[in-house]
């Protein structure tokens, strides 16, 4: 029997073709979701975080696609392959079909369920327990995720909300999941209260929504443009506000406080001029998530960066656009500045954690041994110090 999909290297990926399965990023997060179309700009987010000799499952064009989910030996083989490549934490082992005539979620699946679904599946939400030490703060991080997943399962507003924001922009889906799990860790570290943490999972999930209404072509130029990314963040704002008049749900103060609030500057020279402890909790995490998310995928119509780079262009708006204490807190939380880790300097380059010049002022750049042998201290690469 005919096989309805292809492997091949990322190198020889091209526009038109569609990816069957998930791609994750290194840090855990969401970087492609499956049954993606892959245009130039998709593929140089690819070629970005992925060595060029990665291995990714695609179909040519979306009439494969549909005679692929219609197919139980395509299915059944691609489970079978996908097992094998699996070992590249870039792939995703972990997949569900859609049976369907035709390749059109709106007919196929209970949108709010997919989000979930997906949500409950990122590496790094999976795992966010082992991050903790101490044994309360795994419990509650379980419990919490549990509790998360029931309350968007159950409330019908929220479905609606989630597919909304699938509808608009894919990407716009991804973005969301993604700074949702990173709030969370944040959040947990913080030991918020736990009306505080859902509050915080809540913002985070929906503050994209206000750009839902936003033709797409128009928040792309103007995205693209400067000047203009002023008006898109206030248009946003604004429609958010009128959105949360219509429902309860998100009428609560800390969330619309926070997604106010989280395009403002901790030295004061965002939107509002608001300033440091001025600008709410909860927005001060969403600041941090977003631009650390949108930095690695590329939102902005960039290229986007591996997670250390972005780490990095995080580190270095410490006091002028991000809280201090925030960036310490996603930093000492995250598996990446550990001795012993391996992190990625680029997509070809990577290296083993062996020590640090100065962690208390830069633990961002550790000592690396490479994969050659060569030792580097980054504080020296980037600062001549």
């Amino acid at each position: 029997m005919t096989l309805n999909y292809t492997k091949k290297l990322v190198k020889d990926i091209i526009p038109g073709e569609i990816v069957l399965h998930p791609i994750y990023r290194s840090d855990g997060l969401l970087l492609i979701n499956k049954y993606k179309e892959l245009t130039q700009e998709v593929i140089s987010t690819i070629q970005t975080n992925l060595s060029s000799n990665s291995i990714l499952i695609v179909t040519s064009n979306k009439g494969e696609l549909n005679l692929f989910l219609n197919s139980s030996y395509s299915q059944d083989t691609f489970k079978k392959d996908l097992d094998i490549l699996s070992k590249d934490f870039n792939l995703g082992s972990n997949v569900t079909f859609s049976t369907a005539s035709s390749f059109d979620l709106t007919s196929t699946i209970d949108k709010g369920c997919f989000f979930i679904d997906l949500l409950s599946k990122i590496p790094l939400w999976h795992s966010i327990d082992h991050l903790f030490e101490a044994t309360h703060l795994k419990n509650r991080a379980i419990q919490f995720k549990e509790k998360f997943i029931t309350k968007l399962t159950t409330e019908k507003v929220f479905h609606s909300w989630l597919t909304t924001i699938l509808n608009y922009d894919d990407n716009l889906m991804v973005h969301s999941i993604n700074i949702t799990s990173i709030s969370l860790i944040i959040g947990l570290t913080l030991e918020l209260q736990d009306d505080l943490l859902q509050d915080l999972c809540f913002a985070a999930l929906f503050s994209n929504l206000g750009f839902t209404k936003i033709p797409k072509d128009k928040l792309a130029f103007e995205l693209k443009n400067n000047q203009l990314y002023t008006y898109v963040i206030q248009k946003h704002l604004e429609v958010f506000s009128s959105i949360t008049m219509e429902s309860p749900n998100l009428r609560r103060k800390q969330i619309i406080y926070g997604i106010l609030d989280s395009h403002e500057h901790y030295d004061g020279t965002g939107p509002h001029n608001k300033k440091g402890n001025e600008i709410s909790l909860i927005g001060r995490i969403l600041n941090l998530s977003h631009s650390y998310d949108a930095l690695v995928n590329g939102y902005e119509y960039t290229t986007g960066m591996v997670p250390f780079q972005a780490l990095k262009s995080i580190c270095e708006g410490k006091n002028t656009r991000f809280d201090p204490y925030i960036i310490n807190t996603f930093i000492h939380r995250t598996t990446f500045f550990n001795l012993g880790q391996t992190i990625h300097l680029t997509n070809t380059v990577k290296g083993i954690i062996v020590g640090f010049y100065d962690y208390l002022n830069y633990p961002y750049l550790p000592v690396l041994k490479l994969e050659d042998g060569r030792i580097i201290d980054l504080v020296k690469v980037y600062y001549n110090k």
